[in-house]
């Protein structure tokens, strides 16, 4: 029997992937545990290339704002333009990667919601994501030690995860959001940008015979 999944390819810092968080978990709901969805993050923003806050990154951020929020519907609050402009904050993919890959190896199966959790952090409650505190009413609400979060997350163990997943990530990505079919030994992309859920949940259903 063919063993099929999809894998979604993220950053939590990619506005895009924010963009497509209702529409993965469309997907999800569809086609539940006949076509599961592992999720990867890919590291967009690593230092020392990570941009600061400030002048810069606030108008390249607010000039495309409008047609992110008009193409996939989504809203991006004042917290996070306050915090876009805060040029001692380091925008850096390391920090709530790491933290995606500790919460995922504790509960992959909610490995989608935990994606899209982080980046509602960020997106919506403008959230620093290179402090603890950031993430603990997520941990508690997986049900997880905060304790053992907070010990672990940045660990020499958890980072080598994180690296280990950026370069199986970057195998398929040129960048985010990445959508990539897998059937047994073989994967393919099969969407790069914002999708919207019904085109790719006919086309899989056809294709798969889902």
């Amino acid at each position: 029997m063919t063993q099929k999944k999809l894998i979604y390819i993220m950053d939590p810092h990619c506005g895009w992937c924010y963009g497509n968080s209702a529409s993965i978990k469309e997907v999800q709901n569809h086609f539940g545990d006949s076509l599961p969805i592992e999720v990867l993050v890919g590291g967009m923003w690593l230092p020392p290339q990570a941009p600061a806050g400030g002048t810069d990154l606030y108008g390249f951020i607010s000039q495309h704002t409008p047609r992110l929020e008009q193409t996939t519907g989504v809203t991006i609050s004042q917290a996070y333009f306050d915090l876009v402009q805060d040029s001692n904050y380091v925008f850096s993919s390391q920090e709530p990667c790491a933290a995606f890959v500790w919460a995922k190896s504790q509960r992959p199966e909610h490995s989608v919601h935990i994606a899209s959790a982080i980046q509602t952090l960020l997106f919506q409650k403008g959230k620093r994501l290179d402090v603890p505190e950031s993430y603990q009413s997520l941990m508690e609400a997986l049900e997880l030690p905060y304790s053992d979060f907070t010990t672990d997350w940045l660990s020499a163990e958890n980072k080598g995860k994180t690296q280990t997943e950026f370069q199986e990530a970057r195998k398929w990505a040129q960048g985010f959001p990445t959508l990539v079919l897998q059937e047994d030994e073989t994967a393919r992309v099969i969407a790069s940008g914002y999708f919207k859920p019904e085109n790719l949940i006919l086309g899989l259903s056809e294709k798969l015979n889902l």
